[in-house]
């Protein structure tokens, strides 16, 4: 496991703030401190902005799957 920093994940996005491995990694990171309806509600605009993306909708299948389990 690969540990980030959140100023890597800051100078990640201001580098390329459209990015979506990095608006991914963002949303994750989220998800993990327990900000899980932010990260899905960020997690569904990702989807919708690039919704052929195979990490970002096998993501959020995850993430809705288990969600509706819950």
């Amino acid at each position: 496991m690969i540990a980030v920093t959140e100023d890597e994940i800051s100078k990640a996005i201001a580098l390329n703030p459209e990015d979506p491995q990095v608006l991914l990694l963002k949303c994750q990171i989220d998800y993990a401190r327990g900000n899980r309806t932010e990260a899905f509600h960020q997690l569904s605009a990702i989807k919708q902005k690039f919704p052929f993306h195979r990490g970002i909708n096998e993501e959020f299948d995850k993430w809705f799957t288990y969600n509706k389990s819950s």
